[in-house]
């Protein structure tokens, strides 16, 4: 007479098997659900003005020399605040959220660019903007570029800037280099173009740079 074992026994083989594929499939799903959450996500920064860059006109001629503005009140010139190889000027606001959120890539690259001869420059010019109000960001953010004001928006009539922050980078002899954003993401979180980085290895090697230009987006200068 045959043993009716592994006949019994199938059924409860498979209710088992198919328990442990049910049980692998639920598993599987909440460490993707895990990683998903725990997965840095872009938090896009919205600025109440937002605004764009315009084509500069600076590329067919050379930067004049403006008077600018320490925060202890010291005048003191553009060009007297060049770099050995390049001057990189940045636009920014005590206000614009787009501006303060580039505050630790901008310490970045000045870290790593100025002991190569390049000198960053962090310029106000919006209308609304005191010195008071300059002083107390640069100081509660620790600012990682020297911030002089613009009065009159002189620079930024001069340059065509409109937002902030929107990145200026000039040769020694005051020819504009490049002009446009420093990244392609304002949260920093998917940055996939360092434009402005590029645009410095670019310039320091002796290459020609051929993107010269790349659009800005943030808060719009108030004039």
């Amino acid at each position: 007479m045959k043993s009716s074992f592994g006949t019994r026994a199938l059924p409860r083989v498979a209710v088992f098997l198919a328990a442990l594929t049910v049980l692998a499939a639920v598993t599987y799903r909440m460490l993707r659900r895990d990683a998903e959450l725990s997965r840095p996500r872009q938090s896009p920064l919205v600025c109440a003005t937002d605004d764009t860059s315009k084509w500069s006109p600076l590329f067919r001629a050379r930067m004049p020399d403006v008077v600018l503005t320490a925060l202890d009140r010291t005048p003191t010139t553009l060009h007297a605040l060049a770099g050995a190889s390049l001057t990189a000027v940045v636009f920014c606001s005590s206000r614009c959220p787009c501006s303060d959120g580039y505050a630790g890539r901008l310490r970045a690259l000045r870290e790593t660019y100025e002991r190569k001869g390049v000198s960053f420059v962090a310029v106000n010019s919006n209308a609304g903007e005191s010195f008071e109000d300059l002083k107390s960001y640069a100081a509660s953010r620790s600012y990682p570029l020297p911030v002089f004001r613009d009065q009159d928006a002189v620079a930024a009539d001069a340059m065509r800037a409109r937002v902030t922050p929107e990145a200026f980078v000039f040769t020694a002899d005051w020819r504009l280099a490049y002009h446009g954003r420093i990244d392609d993401d304002k949260s920093g979180v998917l940055v996939r173009d360092p434009s402005l980085q590029r645009a410095l290895d670019t310039l320091l090697s002796g290459r020609p740079l051929f993107e010269k230009e790349k659009t800005a987006l943030g808060c719009a200068i108030e004039r």
